[in-house]
């Protein structure tokens, strides 16, 4: 682990540490309130940093030619864990609290949009290619699947990339898409979601035919005594949401979609890792875009502007972890070793030289 990991990691708890005093000073929340919920992810992230310490050490051990640099990789293990654990509370500062006064301006404009690009609400579209309960719950699954692949992502790259550039970038991106994404673009584009229209923004005889149709589904998974997790959440989302209280989870957000945004990340890391697991994260991502829509969570254009926002943060991550891990030879101390890189000959010396020595008698 060289000098360089530690300025990263510096770079990359630091930013986090200024987004959560930045959330608590504009939202007003109480010191106290904010530990409280703190020390709650306290033991989900310890969880899951045992789990994927866990995976790696049976992997080194199998594997014995893959265990590069497990000091750095176990540092980052920790950094990484440290950072999903302190950005969870900080966005819900955001998103419960700071976010709601601003009122859902733009589920009009975004609901006009997928009408006037299908001829139908996109969500008519879903279900009528999904729309047996047998699909839905399949999209059910999948689309429950994504907090836990997303709170652990950050730490398996932590583990899995040896490449210090990509592990940063990767790492640092995820905490990116939740400023730039999750808290600027989406006070931005306010908006509620389909699934929430008629409660929070007017009303729309569609989206109250979304509702039935929702409701239909649960009624009948509900029969089979396995209800559907995203149709449970949502009136419990509503609920917290006119409350107005800070806790572990809450908040309503539709533009951009934070499910597509970082399952685009999955899919950058997928393909940095080899092309079979970039392909199965795309498949993946599609799926969690389509059950947004299918569950009335998002509307149609959502899912891409997140998508395209998430690539340009990967983009504007290059910069960053080249300044921090410079190529070898571009400064005369290396970053591993802290000592002095050989100087190479000026080329007219040598060639003096050269010359001379050839020229001088025996």
């Amino acid at each position: 682990m060289g000098l360089a990991d530690r300025h990263a990691a510096v770079v990359v708890l630091g930013s986090v540490l200024a987004y959560g005093f930045v959330m608590q000073r504009l939202s007003g929340i109480p010191v106290g309130s904010l530990i409280s919920v703190v020390v709650m992810f306290e033991p989900i992230a310890a969880a899951v940093i045992l789990f994927v310490a866990l995976i790696a050490t049976t992997v080194w051990i199998v594997r014995p030619d893959v265990r590069d640099n497990i000091e750095t990789r176990l540092f980052w293990l920790l950094v990484a864990g440290s950072m999903a654990w302190l950005t969870f509370p900080a966005f819900g500062m955001f998103k419960q609290v700071i976010l709601p006064p601003r009122g859902f301006l733009w589920d009009h404009s975004l609901a006009h949009i997928g009408r006037m690009l299908f001829g139908v609400s996109p969500w008519q579209v879903t279900h009528s290619v999904f729309g047996s309960l047998s699909a839905t719950r399949f999209l059910d699954s999948v689309y429950s699947l994504w907090l836990i692949v997303i709170f652990a992502f950050p730490m398996v790259v932590a583990v899995a990339f040896d490449d210090s550039r990509v592990r940063f970038r990767l790492i640092f991106s995820w905490f990116s898409a939740w400023v730039g994404i999750g808290t600027l673009a989406a006070w931005v584009f306010a908006s509620a979601g389909p699934v929430y229209f008629n409660a929070l923004v007017g009303h729309d005889a569609n989206y109250a035919a979304l509702q039935l149709r929702l409701a239909g589904l649960e009624h009948l998974a509900e029969a089979q005594g396995r209800p559907l997790a995203a149709l449970e959440f949502q009136p419990i989302l509503l609920h917290a949401f006119r409350l107005r209280d800070y806790s572990l989870a809450g908040g309503i957000s539709a533009m951009p979609s934070m499910h597509v945004a970082l399952a685009t990340l999955l899919v950058i890391g997928g393909f940095k890792r080899n092309r079979l697991w970039g392909l199965a994260f795309t498949t993946y991502a599609l799926l969690i875009w389509i059950a947004s829509i299918h569950f009335g969570w998002h509307y149609f254009v959502d899912g891409p502007v997140a998508a395209l926002m998430m690539v340009a943060l990967w983009k504007t991550s290059a910069p960053l972890a080249a300044r921090l891990y410079p190529a070898p030879g571009n400064s005369p101390i290396t970053a591993a070793q802290g000592e002095l890189s050989p100087l190479p000959s000026p080329p007219h010396l040598r060639n003096f030289f050269e010359s001379t020595w050839k020229r001088r008698p025996l």
